[in-house]
């Protein structure tokens, strides 16, 4: 009979994972002592005589066959824990087993120290003898940081792999930098040029695997970064002052958006107008250029107005008259798309944005070489927390408008939505995260424009790694364009545009954009009651690439997966809606059974989830069983018909460092 349970020791690969439970075995239980069963720890050579084995900590927990699972080539075991008992110096224990069938682990944070274990945790029947459990000297240990991961492994001096705790530290060496001419420094130019040719930075790390260090640098790739990425990894390092910072996003403004990588101005504008409230009495002719209130960008400007309907002139487009200008036709197109726009928002219950104090209409500026970014919202009024604003919009020849068609491209209809989206939450809020703000944007100007291709750029950032956490993505200004995955996840999957507009609506008592999220679901009461919950969904979907959104194209890819072997523990944690991926893969001519399990501490969020590719298609499997604590996968004809499975693991809640998981899988 095939066996499995999910109560699974933790390879060295885990960062602070243990099980502290303090209930010790009862000595007073009165029992037969035939009753009871004797287990050993054993010690290989050379050490038996130099490591006491008293403490080491042996947990017991009873374990109850589900019988709702009928599947005949296949147990599965819900487990709960009873009791724990301790080796005396010798590595002897005993204890009275549950009635039931029942399984052994060691608490990892007992082992003597430079010490691991090479068993897992075992499933016994009454009556089975306990197997010996080996304790080997950790004689070698390995780390390295994998997609910003540390993954560190400890070996006996015979090659086997121990299971141990483990932990890393900041070295105080300092930071080193790698130019793009192979040139290693200790220092960087806080200048354009100098982020410009910087290729990594690198910081000192200690990885200690029960005692046992090891030292390893971590490093940052900036080398496929933008500009604007760099400038925020290294603010966010604190390698750079906040004058420093400043005055780098001044000079990003001069570049194209491919340099710097700033598809949407606003937050751009809005950090230096924050700086420029906070320090009044600075001087920065740059900074204030960059903030100025358009009196109109040209010499020669042309003004059109536009009719949402009913002889409500809303808009006022600003264009640059005279030779070299737009000519009627492509205007009337930006009319249209202006038109539409509004009133696609408008109709789906949005506000309308602002018109500024006096003003009779909304401005829009279309400016001819505009650099450093496609589109910008600006707010006129820094103290309101709800302000009116204009847009400016780059309007060059071939990526906005052709001059065959006469026609606004899809990028430009794009950029005016996500854009326009950005005035419209201003009538609500301003104060929200970036990540927040640019995602929601974002899929405004994916929904509207219905064309999944103009957010292949900022998807790609972000699927390549899930286990950003928004809050962390206001470091890396592509990466939260990216996101727009989840709020797409909410319209196409969770009650339409009316829950976006629910969450927007939210803002107004919150500038927390998890808060908003949530309330805003509550409120368009749909089928998901947490946000967490539609954050999983979420999770399945970027797992899936060839049933992705209906607005999604094959440029966006599939989400990034770590690579495992059928028979292997690792640990997995994540901070607030982050979601990390796993793919197995067999090819066979025999049918197999893989089991996937995760076990997660009391009280964590994060959901294990699993889909398998059949033959280019993908189907999304339920546990087999689920526990507060412990749920198991169980695929059937694995390296046959189904020879790939990608197992999803996600923190849905909005607490940080809330996935915390141990996951086990074994193939019959």
């Amino acid at each position: 009979m095939k066996k499995f349970l999910g109560i699974l020791l933790v390879l060295v690969m885990c960062m602070q994972v243990g099980s502290n439970i303090p209930m010790g075995y009862a000595e007073e239980m009165r029992a037969d002592k035939a009753a009871m069963v004797n287990g050993r720890v054993t010690q290989a050579e050379p050490a038996k005589e130099k490591i006491s084995l008293a403490g080491i900590e042996i947990q017991v927990f009873s374990s109850e066959l589900d019988r709702s699972i009928s599947a005949a080539d296949l147990e599965v075991y819900n487990s709960t824990y009873e009791f724990s008992i301790f080796c005396d110096e010798g590595g002897n224990y005993s204890f009275v087993p549950p009635s039931k069938d029942y399984a052994i682990a060691v608490n990892l944070t007992s082992l003597p120290e430079r010490t691991g274990i090479t068993e897992e945790v075992t499933l016994l029947k009454q009556g089975e003898k306990l197997p010996e459990i080996g304790l080997c000297p950790i004689a070698r240990v390995t780390a390295q940081y994998d997609e910003g991961q540390m993954v560190a492994r400890a070996y006996a001096s015979d090659g086997t792999e121990l299971h141990a705790l483990c932990s890393e530290s900041e070295m105080d060496t300092g930071f080193a930098y790698l130019m793009k001419d192979g040139v290693s420094t200790r220092a960087v130019s806080a200048s354009m040029e100098g982020i410009r040719n910087l290729e990594s930075v690198s910081k000192g790390m200690q990885i200690n695997v029960n005692g046992v260090c090891v030292d390893t640098p971590h490093v940052y790739d900036l080398s496929k970064m933008h500009l604007s990425e760099r400038i925020d990894l290294l603010y966010s390092l604190n390698i750079l002052s906040e004058d420093e910072r400043r005055a780098l996003y001044c000079d990003l403004t001069t570049l194209t958006s491919e340099e710097s990588g700033l598809p949407c101005g606003t937050e751009l504008i809005r950090e230096l107008e924050k700086n420029r409230e906070g320090n009044k009495e600075a001087s920065d002719e740059k900074g204030d250029t960059i903030l100025r209130s358009h009196v109109g960008p040209y010499l020669k400007e042309g003004l059109m107005n536009v009719d949402i309907g009913s002889g409500n002139y809303y808009y006022q487009i600003h264009y640059e008259a005279g030779t070299g200008g737009p000519d009627a036709s492509v205007l009337a197109s930006v009319v249209t798309a202006v038109r539409d726009v509004h009133n696609f928002f408008v109709n789906h219950g949005f506000r309308a944005p602002r018109k500024p104090t006096g003003e009779t209409y909304y401005h829009i500026y279309l400016i001819s070489g505009l650099a450093g970014y496609a589109g910008a919202t600006v707010k006129q009024d820094v103290t309101a927390n709800t302000a009116a604003s204009y847009i400016e919009l780059k309007f060059d020849l071939g990526e906005q408008y052709g001059t065959v068609t006469n026609q606004v491209t899809n990028v430009f209809k794009s950029t005016l939505a996500h854009e326009i989206f950005h005035a419209i939450s201003y009538t609500y809020r301003d104060s929200m995260p970036s990540w927040f703000s640019e995602s929601f944007a974002t899929w405004a100007g994916l929904r509207y424009a219905a064309d999944g291709s103009v957010a292949d750029g900022y998807v790609s950032q972000y699927l390549p790694d899930t286990s950003v956490s928004p809050h962390d993505m206001e470091k890396d200004s592509l990466m939260q364009y990216g996101f727009c995955v989840f709020p797409l996840t909410l319209d196409m999957y969770n009650g339409g545009i009316s829950t976006i507009r629910k969450i927007i609506e939210a803002t107004e008592n919150t500038s927390n954009g998890y808060t908003a999220i949530q309330k805003g679901i509550e409120a368009a009461n749909q089928s998901y009651t947490m946000a967490g919950e539609a954050f999983n969904h979420c999770s399945l979907h970027i797992s899936k690439p060839t049933v992705f959104y209906t607005m999604a194209t094959s440029g966006w890819g599939e989400a990034s997966c770590v690579t495992r072997s059928d028979t292997e523990s690792y640990t997995v944690t994540g901070d607030a809606f982050t979601s990390s991926r796993h793919g197995y893969g067999q090819i066979s001519s025999v049918s197999k059974t893989l089991s996937i399990s995760v076990r997660r501490n009391a009280g964590v969020l994060g959901t294990g989830l699993v889909r398998i590719k059949q033959d280019g298609t993908t189907e999304v499997v339920a546990p087999a069983s689920s526990t507060n604590s412990l749920v198991t996968y169980v695929i059937h004809n694995y390296g046959t018909t189904y020879r790939k499975v990608i197992f999803s693991l996600v923190n849905g809640s909005t607490s940080a460092d809330n996935l915390n998981c141990t996951v086990s899988s074994t193939v019959n």
